[in-house]
């Protein structure tokens, strides 16, 4: 038998049992590691599994099924998987998935740069990046409710007719503020609420902001399109009510800025607006620039993003003249949203747009928000630099 992927290929004999190919392929484990660093997927024990079946089907010829207790590996459970005339499909968390399969070679059926489904999926996978996301999020939602009685606020004012149609109005203190930033969180769209992030209020506070934190309709409720919209329907209501800093006329007084910020899929919302009238900056926080592989993973049973809005709203696909824009991202992260926020800075830098991007040490998705919170760390003085 011969597996194959990419140029590498491994020879087996003709082992008769399940047990005795597993043996022969841990012989040869440097090399498996070799092919799946090669294509970026999960451990070898999954290949192994799936080498197994594939040859009980090939030496048999005929269909299979080979179904066996969960693995997970990096939170990824490989449940099953079926032959059939040619045909692979591994069962990964209850999802069927395709494989390359032609003759006795098995090849890996990649979708996006690369990568499998399985690794595709858990590339975008933030909260397993983090061992303890849960309890950072925890402890946010309660800085969250401490900051609603610490700072006055008028809560969900509401910007259009759907229920989650509101932002909380926090007023910078003394009337001090001629700039107001807007807070668009995150959740892949399709979770979370602004109750969750009010904690970050404190740092824009203590720099003389305005702060709006706003809401949206969530997917499946919405699609992206009505999400956006919804967006542009909050900018056009601050700009046009003089008490948040706009004027009836619908246009912002002069020496009013209006940054806007957003966080994760809120960072894709803001890009989205880089050129609106309203906006005077735009500070994306690990943003997803480039919708596409988010199409292609489970993230879109929520969300059922088209092609067509893939290509309308994936900022990346939409460079032109627009505000400063300031592009930040943990250095942490998963090396996908690292790649998507350097490749939006290069390619908008080099339509001679000003933009910057940093990489902040020691930050994973989570824990760089804590930047926005202190009034000197590097989200909130992003946010003075927009501001100028």
């Amino acid at each position: 038998m011969n597996i194959s992927a990419g140029r590498r290929s491994i020879n087996y004999p003709d082992v008769t049992s399940t047990s005795e190919f597993i043996a022969e392929v841990d012989k040869h484990a440097k090399s498996i590691d070799s092919v799946r660093n090669t294509y970026k997927t999960p451990p070898s024990v999954i290949y192994r599994n799936t080498f197994s079946a594939c040859r009980y089907a090939c030496l048999r010829g005929y269909a299979a099924r080979e179904s066996f207790k969960t693995f997970n590996f990096s939170g990824v459970n490989i449940d099953a998987i079926d032959v059939l005339a040619g045909s692979m499909h591994v069962k990964i968390q209850g999802r069927q998935f395709p494989l390359l399969f032609c003759g006795n070679t098995l090849l890996m059926h990649t979708i996006f740069r690369g990568m499998d489904q399985a690794t595709l999926d858990l590339a975008y996978n933030n909260s397993a990046a983090v061992p303890d996301a849960a309890q950072i999020m925890d402890a946010y939602i309660q800085r969250s409710q401490d900051a609603y009685v610490q700072y006055p606020c008028h809560r969900d004012i509401s910007y259009g007719n759907r229920a989650r149609q509101r932002f909380d109005w926090f007023a910078a203190p003394q009337g001090s503020g001629v700039a107001t930033v807007v807070f668009l969180h995150g959740g892949y769209w399709q979770s979370r609420s602004k109750e969750d992030f009010a904690f970050i209020v404190a740092g824009p506070l203590a720099l003389g902001f305005n702060v709006v934190l706003a809401e949206y309709t969530l997917a499946p409720e919405a699609k992206m399109t009505g999400i956006v919209a919804e967006i542009g329907q909050l900018l056009h209501f601050l700009e046009s009510h003089g008490e948040f800093g706009g004027s009836p006329s619908g246009t912002l007084p002069q020496g009013r800025k209006l940054v806007l910020a957003g966080h994760s899929a809120g960072g894709q919302l803001a890009a989205h607006f880089r050129n609106h009238r309203a906006v005077s900056g735009v500070l994306a926080i690990s943003g997803l620039f480039d919708l596409e592989p988010i199409r292609l993973s489970n993230l879109n049973d929520k969300l059922r993003l088209s092609p067509s809005e893939v290509a309308a709203f994936s900022p990346c696909h939409h460079i032109a003249a627009g505000v400063p824009t300031q592009v930040i991202v943990g250095a942490a992260e998963r090396p996908e949203l690292i790649r998507q926020s350097e490749d939006y800075a290069r390619d908008v830098r080099e339509m001679g747009e000003a933009i910057e991007l940093h990489l902040l040490a020691g930050h994973n998705h989570f824990s760089i928000l804590e930047e926005l919170a202190a009034p000197s760390g590097a989200l909130a003085q992003a946010l003075q630099v927009l501001a100028v």
